[in-house]
């Protein structure tokens, strides 16, 4: 099955350090499968049957807290991903570059 991979560089409006809530807001959002936070990078994983990153930004509502920036978009088939690699542990998925 299809996974959506929707990468975004936030910013926080108030605290700089505080992007850690973004993921509970995220992971409201129906279709939203997984989210890895990483600095200020945010990696959300979705069911693009479900949902599409313009809904997942709309109905977080993260704008109104951080300044987003949309670095990538991309769906991607779990058994023919040849520049990434998606790993399911319990209830998140985690997603990695594979490097050349």
């Amino acid at each position: 099955m299809p996974k959506g991979v929707l990468v975004l560089g936030l910013k926080s409006v108030g605290c700089p350090s505080c992007i850690t809530p973004a993921k509970a807001r995220l992971l409201q959002v129906k279709g939203v499968i997984g989210v890895h936070i990483a600095l200020n990078k945010v990696t959300v994983i979705y069911d693009p049957e479900t949902t599409n990153p313009a809904k997942i930004l709309e109905e977080s509502g993260l704008r109104d807290y951080y300044k987003v920036e949309w670095l990538e978009n991309r769906v991607i088939d779990e058994g023919e991903s040849p520049n990434y690699i998606l790993r399911f542990s319990r209830d998140n998925y985690r997603i990695t570059r594979k490097h050349h």
